[in-house]
């Protein structure tokens, strides 16, 4: 919507991944983990879970957390968001590393979800990371060359 200069962009972009990024943050593992909403606070909805399991999904909702929030910063151009996107990729290849290496013991479905998520989320936090910030503005400002100019040379 930024790109094809659609009016009311920016508040189309924040909800969206800000919603996103909050979901991950706070209910990450119960999202990973397939524990309905209504049984998170039950103790039975945990015990078919190993700790290990349950550690390694609430990092990942963490690390998703902080890629949707680096793609939200980079899209708006806010400071910080290469930083974001560093760390969340940062943590979220260990996590992959992790998954593989328990994929490789028993072949779940737990685990491809997991890599399915991390493709998707992963790939595209890499694809932000990757893009320069003085294309985006050129991009993004095409009808007012004047206008990302001068933000190129205030970064």
């Amino acid at each position: 919507m930024k790109f094809l200069l659609i009016p009311g962009h920016s508040l189309l972009i924040l909800f969206p991944l800000c919603f996103l990024s909050l979901l991950y943050f706070f209910l990450g593992f119960a999202i990973f983990n397939d524990i309905p909403l209504k049984n998170i606070f039950k103790r039975e909805s945990y015990q078919a879970i190993s700790p290990a399991k349950l550690i390694g999904t609430i990092g990942l909702g963490f690390s998703f957390s902080e890629i949707t929030f680096g793609i939200l910063f980079k899209m708006m151009n806010y400071q910080g968001s290469t930083t974001q996107l560093v760390g969340g990729l940062f943590f979220v290849i260990i996590i992959l590393i992790v998954a593989l290496l328990q994929y490789r013991k028993n072949k779940s479905n737990f685990y491809k979800n997991i890599f399915l998520r991390i493709l998707i989320i992963g790939g595209l936090g890499l694809i932000t990371l990757l893009t320069s910030q003085d294309w985006l503005m050129q991009f993004t400002h095409r009808q007012h060359s004047k206008y990302s100019e001068q933000m190129n040379s205030q970064h």
